[in-house]
């Protein structure tokens, strides 16, 4: 649907309702005034229906239908030349050749059968052979129909599977080194009608696979090196194709190699001789020089040249590299990136390709460099803006590791997503499909690249994978989507400066003001380096790492993906002195939606404000400075005296970052912090849970005071809390710990049972676990009052034990009494007893006794109970 199909989007909305060619049903929304894909419309004869409805009724709709009618394609071919692809299983294909031929490559048979040295697929060929190198356990194969509604399935003796994609199962050798895979294809009309039932319409290949004694490893380089100069991959023996980066004044070096045993060499096509070890050597040139090896039937080459840097200041290597879902993935503009080091043109690819370059001497904050501008990158616009327009996002990095954001002018705007993410798959035909993080997706069938190659983008692993995520800084199309409307219409969106590959080229070598009115400036400032939050950050040691990402995620129809290019990263040449630092503001105001004064600042360093907002409503700022200077308030120049207005709201904290420069001069910088009640409000409930830590019966008080702020918090700000949960699990683990803590102090006094005079270390054991319990929930302990009982009575046998018996003083004054004939009081402690252990011990005369038994009857009687003392048990 055009992009002339409109309606009132204020009041309406509409949705596309069809079956697609999968069986599932589709609701796709249609956008006025923009392209909209229906896509995998079904062969035959389908319905699609348009409903135009009330966006706050869905039930009040006007249904437009539309009857298709989609021819069936009766093709049933591969395609001519690339209808077959081999893969070995576990790597990618060797370009080492085997009698004259690339291992892979798929050699037409005659009618009887013989090989013959004609490659590639063709109509009136139906049986193939094709070498694998020996170290290969299996294959699978990529098909590819003469149109893409070609229907395939493969079998190599065992049941056929079908290849919904082009790629095939894989499949073992057998014994004998071989496998045979027979294909099948038929018509997409024909095979809705039978499938693969009707012989007379299948049409039937065979390729047999034949593991050749060979291995790689027989035609290999061992090594290689060079006095000076980087190699481009390093040296890997699997890598056959070698750029040597060199200083822009140095001369052309020697390589020197060793081969494999047993091979014969040639350099250029001349015979080459080996020194007395075994060494090798090359002059290397800007051309290629190849290098080949031959052994027996197996040969293998590698190139090798030598590449100039640039006279400019440009960095000392090239550590990472990834051009991703893009025309140029694997080919072209997107190989070898080292290119760009002597000015050659390379992409970035689509959202989150990115190059990474080092300087062995860090870029610094230099106040002698114009305008503050710390370096150039630069890519190939031909125009500034436009259809010409492919915004790259710089990180920079001290250690290749943490990285920040260079903030060009479009970073606080409210359009610009900061956090962006794509997750990037393989599909089962080697294309690449995508979802984002906001919605997007594309499903790899058209508008995409192919796969990345691991032996290409060597620098990482992520190639490695069959799926890459990749996250940074994305500025909507200039349609105001992220990807705009799939047309050539759809640009990168706007800016005004820090960004790569937005203004013209033509200025390499100059310096280049970026404040200026209408200013085309490819030139940045380590100042302008935030962290992930927005605040600036600074280098005290400078920087050592630039990383360019593309910022972008669009497909422009014909054009392709709008990707960065790069083609030079130049550092700045400082001024022979100082060029001196603008002057701050002499006051920056904040007023509300009435002209109101929320704030006034007089600003004394390049520093971060923070200003309490309060309100739900556009603000205004206004900066007063020079008439002269050069003044940005986020991505707008404007005068001294101009307010700008600013859009802010209670859920976030919006950044105002100015910018005031003036003639040469280093510019100063000045954050504002707008910071809506709700925030702060969620902000400190924030602190006040983190301040939680681990939970334990003493978090109640940190518990409770986050608990009662949580709850004054109004419905908006409560939903802005990042950490609620762990209140939640906070409140449920105390509510555990305060019952746990409680059944053990019940059930250690339980376990005092009857107290004797060997309850002690019980008694004590729970009144440790009772002192355990927190005084404000010591109630909630059942039985505390046994705990008490037990101490009681223990007292009771503790002290009748410690003044009975066992005293040796106690007993030596019973002694003395008795010898003299002293009756021993009864009912005293330990008396009676000590009386009946003397008598047993022959100790008591029988006159003693007696009169103390008389004595003891008497007590009893007098007492009129059958104990002795209300103290014995």
């Amino acid at each position: 649907l055009t992009s002339s199909t409109k309606y009132d989007s204020d009041l309406l909305k509409a949705v596309a309702v069809y079956t697609d060619s999968n069986g599932s049903e589709q609701n796709i929304e249609i956008k006025s005034g923009a392209f909209s894909y229906l896509t995998n419309i079904p062969f035959g004869s389908s319905t699609v229906v348009i409903e135009l409805r009330y966006s706050d009724d869905d039930s009040i709709k006007t249904q437009y239908k539309f009857n298709f009618t989609r021819p069936y394609d009766y093709t049933a071919e591969l395609a001519a030349n690339t209808g077959i692809t081999v893969v070995p299983t576990g790597r990618e294909i060797y370009t080492a050749k085997y009698n004259g031929f690339a291992e892979g490559t798929v050699l037409r048979n005659d009618e009887d059968g013989s090989v013959t040295e004609v490659t590639g697929t063709s109509s009136d060929c139906s049986s193939y052979t094709a070498y694998i190198f020996g170290d290969t356990e299996s294959v699978s194969l990529n098909l590819k129909g003469k149109t893409a509604n070609v229907h395939m399935r493969t079998k190599a003796g065992g049941e056929y599977t079908e290849t919904f994609s082009g790629a095939t199962p894989a499949y073992s050798f057998d014994d004998d080194g071989t496998v045979t895979i027979t294909i099948q294809t038929v018509s997409d009309g024909d095979y809705v009608e039978s499938g693969f039932d009707n012989a007379d319409k299948i049409k039937e290949y065979s390729i047999k696979l034949i593991k050749a004694d060979v291995s790689i490893t027989d035609v290999q380089l061992m090594d290689m090196n060079s006095d000076y100069g980087d190699f481009y991959p390093s040296f890997d023996p699997l890598f056959t194709s070698y750029n040597l980066v060199i200083a822009n004044d140095a001369d052309y070096p020697t390589v020197s190699f060793k081969a494999a045993e047993g091979c014969a060499v040639t350099i250029g096509g001349e015979t080459a001789t080996a020194d007395e070890n075994g060494w090798y050597s090359i002059k290397t040139s800007a051309s290629n020089n190849t290098i080949t090896l031959t052994n027996g039937f197996l040969s293998n080459s590698y190139t090798i040249k030598s590449t100039k840097k640039s006279k400019y200041a440009v960095p000392d290597k090239v550590t990472d590299y990834l051009c991703i879902n893009s025309a140029y993935t694997n080919a072209s503009y997107g190989v070898s990136p080292e290119a760009t080091l002597s000015g050659s043109l390379k992409s970035l690819g689509n959202f989150g390709g990115y190059i990474t370059y080092f300087y062995e001497e860090p870029i610094t904050d230099d106040p002698a460099n114009a305008y503050g501008l710390d370096f150039y990158a630069y890519g190939n616009s031909f125009a500034s803006g436009g259809s010409a327009a492919e915004n790259g996002q710089v990180y920079v990095s001290e250690d290749g590791e943490k990285w920040y954001a260079l903030a060009g002018s479009e970073h606080f705007e409210d359009t610009t997503i900061t956090d962006y993410e794509v997750t990037y798959k393989k599909t089962a035909d080697g294309k690449t499909s995508w979802a984002d993080n906001q919605g997007n997706s594309n499903d790899g069938k058209s508008m995409t690249g192919k796969w990345v190659s691991p032996s290409i983008y060597y620098m990482n692993d992520l190639a490695k994978g069959d799926t890459i995520t990749l996250r940074g800084v994305l500025i909507p199309s200039i349609q105001g989507s992220i990807c705009g409307d799939s047309t050539t219409s759809s640009f990168a969106g706007a800016v005004k400066f820090g960004y790569v590959d937005y203004f013209k080229n033509g200025t390499i070598g100059a310096d280049v003001n970026a404040y200026t009115e209408g200013a085309q400036s490819n030139g940045f400032d380590l100042k302008w380096a935030v962290d992930e939050d927005g605040n600036p950050v600074s280098f005290d040691n400078g920087v050592h790492y630039i990383r360019i990402q593309t910022a972008s995620n669009i497909w422009a129809g014909a054009f392709g993906e709008k990707s960065t290019e790069v083609t030079y990263v130049v550092k700045t040449t400082a001024k022979e002195e100082e060029t001196g630092t603008a002057s701050l503001p002499e006051k920056i105001v904040i007023t509300d939606g009435s002209g109101n004064t929320i704030k006034e600042i007089t600003p004394d360093n390049n520093g971060v404000y923070e200003v309490q907002t309060g309100i739900d409503d556009n603000i205004g700022v206004t900066v007063s400075a020079a008439d002269d200077d050069n003044i940005y308030i986020n991505n707008s120049r404007v005068l001294s005296g101009d307010t700008k207005e600013i859009t802010v709201n209670q859920s976030k904290v919006k950044t105002v970052r100015i910018i005031v420069q003036n003639g040469e001069k280093q510019p100063v910088y000045v954050y504002l912090k707008l910071i809506p009640d709700d925030v702060t409000a969620a902000n400190q409930v924030k602190e006040l849970i983190d301040a939680i830590g681990i939970v334990t019966l003493d978090s109640y008080d940190c518990i409770k005071a986050a608990r009662e702020a949580y709850d004054k918090l109004n419905d908006n700000a409560k939903a802005l809390l990042e950490n609620y949960d762990v209140l939640i699990n906070a409140e449920a683990a105390l509510a555990k710990a305060e019952d746990d803590v409680i059944k053990a102090a019940e059930e250690s006094i339980d376990s005092i049972g009857r107290v004797t005079a060997y309850s002690g270390e019980a008694i004590d054991t729970a009144r440790e676990a009772y002192n355990a319990v927190p005084d404000r929930i010591k109630d909630r302990v059942n039985n505390a009052d046994i705990l008490v009982s037990a101490e009681e009575r223990y007292a009771e046998i503790t002290a009748i034990k410690t003044a009975g018996a066992g005293s040796k003083a106690h007993y030596a004054a019973v002694l003395e009494k008795l010898c003299k004939n002293e009756i021993y009081p009864v009912q005293s402690i330990g008396g009676e007893w000590t009386v009946i252990a003397l008598a047993r011990a022959g100790a008591l005369s029988e006159e003693t006794a007696e009169k103390y038994y008389s004595s003891l009857c008497t007590a009893v009687e007098e007492i009129g109970s059958d104990r002795l003392s209300e103290r014995k048990a």
